[in-house]
């Protein structure tokens, strides 16, 4: 059975976290027919275009995609990209290997920038998040990395609970 990588996997819980009422109609991580096969929505084991990118034989995905809807004020998927991106561009972070929102991509192979998104999906609906394949299975494996993606961190600034607590909010939510 196929699971989402560990850090895309604390991805979802942190958004979960940040904004427990938000709208997941367009979440999802397993590539559906509209997917190209070289999709990091697709199993990575059982694909012959994504199985050398992953040294692990653990069947898993390395996508994920968060509907745009967080139903928090002051929050908007923009603000929670923007905190991403930045904590990849300044060296923070090292697990994604692009996101993809709103017609635009920022890419690690570019050093973070944004440029122009052109493909047949050009979410709007959600964002898509690319994790990093691993080239082991330790701790310093950018797919099993779960430390917070900084989300949190802003959220607190703006609320009374504390990030462990939501943390532990969003893990039982998810049960």
């Amino acid at each position: 059975m196929a699971v989402l990588t560990p850090a895309l996997t604390s991805l979802r819980t942190e958004f979960n976290a940040v904004a427990p009422d938000r709208d997941k109609a367009s979440d999802g991580w397993i590539a559906d027919s509209v997917h190209s096969k070289y999709s990091d929505h697709y199993v990575d084991e059982r694909s012959d275009v994504l199985d050398d990118k992953d040294a692990d034989n653990i069947e898993e995905v390395h996508a994920l995609d968060v509907d745009r809807e967080l139903r928090r004020a002051e929050w908007s998927m923009e603000r929670a990209v923007q905190i991403i991106v930045t904590r990849h561009r300044l060296g923070q972070d090292n697990r994604l290997q692009n996101i993809i929102y709103n017609r635009r991509i920022w890419s690690a192979s570019w050093g973070w920038t944004e440029r122009e998104f052109n493909g047949d999906n050009l979410h709007t609906e959600h964002a898509h998040f690319s994790g990093r394949y691993g080239s082991g299975t330790g701790d310093d494996n950018p797919e099993n990395d779960t430390r917070p993606w900084g989300l949190l961190a802003e959220a607190t600034e703006d609320d009374d609970m504390n990030a462990a607590e939501m943390t532990a909010w969003a893990k039982r939510s998810e049960e």
